[in-house]
């Protein structure tokens, strides 16, 4: 064992070593790619299957039942499997249900497929971003920027690649970025990281669960408030453009601009953090989506908008998630729970955004997406009477 190594397990920590990590960036981009192609491909769907908008919405919330799966069966394997084994079984549930996405002839495999590929995203997602906040301090808010920001990066690439390929081939979209789940699984064997029920009990701290209790439910409701608005409008804003007159390959290549807007905010947040609280830049994006969202419903802007939507909004899970580890520090188990409990959010955030264009039209998109924020801002305001908590040693 490395000294690095050596030294983690003494404190109980996690490393992302060089090679691990460029394992960890090649999850984020898979992630990134798959699944923000599933918003372009929405009208696609519904010509193919022979199927309403309202109804196509199910392929959202089929991608969150999926990940409610997913996310359980992550949080279980940090503690009893090695941080590397969890890792590389997501991905391989990632890659087989591309695969089934590629291939579906029939709408409920399509859905079946949907769902496993939500298991495996979900379950890297809870994965890394739970062993990245057991990293050293000084490392934790690169890594979780960077990392994220990765995924959005990836998220670029998804709708070019739809856009390329034109929506009639989009099976092979999905069968190209295969590789980047054989070099994820290749890179991550580096990783330190071992079990949560493996750790040393003498390193490990106590918070009092009375004070800690309030913190958690508020970070869980502010996640759930926040991948409802962030999934009402990456499901649905290349509807709202294609709605608009524009042609499918624009649509795509916004909801890449959509993407490209919220890696660059979350790389832009990791460079920003140690001069600005991670409170103040979470709330402050949230603040600016609620005054430019609703421009959206302008056809001429549309296009405009959504991109500088996912610059605002970007910084909430990364930037959030440090909030939390700096008000409750060595809380994984509270992080596992946040992200075990956004599966809500995730499901909730499309399906309601497509009963309101079931009955209003896709123009209340934008108007949804707004109102969204605002629940998220009034939640996000609650948090900033927490204070840091001080752990003890047991």
């Amino acid at each position: 064992m490395t000294t690095d190594h050596g030294e983690a397990a003494l404190h109980n920590r996690v490393v992302f070593n060089a090679t691990a990590f460029r394992g960890a960036v090649s999850s984020y981009l898979l992630m990134g790619v798959a699944v923000s192609m599933l918003g372009p491909l929405i009208d696609t769907f519904a010509t193919k299957f022979h199927i309403g908008l309202g109804e196509v919405g199910l392929v959202l919330s089929a991608f969150a039942v999926g990940g409610l799966a997913g996310n359980i069966a992550s949080w279980w394997g940090l503690n009893v499997a090695h941080g590397r084994t969890v890792i590389q079984a997501s991905v391989l549930t990632v890659a087989l249900g591309c695969l089934g996405i590629a291939a579906s002839p029939s709408w409920a495999l399509l859905l079946v497929s949907v769902a496993i590929f939500g298991a495996g995203f979900s379950a890297i997602n809870i994965g890394l971003n739970t062993l990245m906040t057991r990293t050293a301090l000084d490392v934790r808010g690169r890594q979780l920027s960077v990392g994220n920001a990765s995924f959005g990066a990836g998220a670029v690439l998804g709708p070019v690649l739809i856009a390329v390929l034109t929506t009639h081939r989009y099976h092979l979209a999905y069968l190209l970025i295969l590789p980047l789940a054989v070099a994820a699984i290749f890179f991550i064997r580096s990783l330190h990281a071992l079990p949560l029920k493996g750790l040393d009990t003498s390193k490990r701290v106590a918070i009092d669960p009375k004070h800690r209790k309030p913190i958690l439910l508020t970070f869980i409701a502010i996640f759930n408030c926040y991948l409802l608005l962030e999934s009402s409008t990456s499901g649905w804003l290349a509807t709202v453009v294609h709605h608009d007159g524009h042609s499918s390959s624009f649509a795509s290549l916004i909801t890449a601009g959509f993407w490209g807007g919220l890696g660059l905010g979350r790389y832009l947040a990791g460079k920003l953090h140690p001069r600005v609280s991670a409170a103040r830049i979470v709330a402050s994006g949230i603040a600016l989506c609620i005054v430019i969202a609703p421009f959206a419903i302008i056809s001429a802007l549309a296009p405009f908008v959504f991109p500088i939507v996912g610059l605002v909004i970007s910084s909430t899970f990364p930037m959030g998630l440090m909030w939390y580890s700096e008000l409750v520090p060595h809380d994984s188990n509270g992080i596992s729970a946040i992200i075990l409990c956004m599966v809500v959010g995730t499901t909730l955030g499309p399906w309601m955004t497509g009963q309101f264009v079931a009955h209003f039209g896709v123009h209340a998109v934008p108007i949804t997406i707004a109102c969204e924020a605002v629940l998220l801002l009034g939640v996000l305001s609650t948090a900033f009477r927490f204070r840091t908590l001080e752990p003890s040693i047991n």
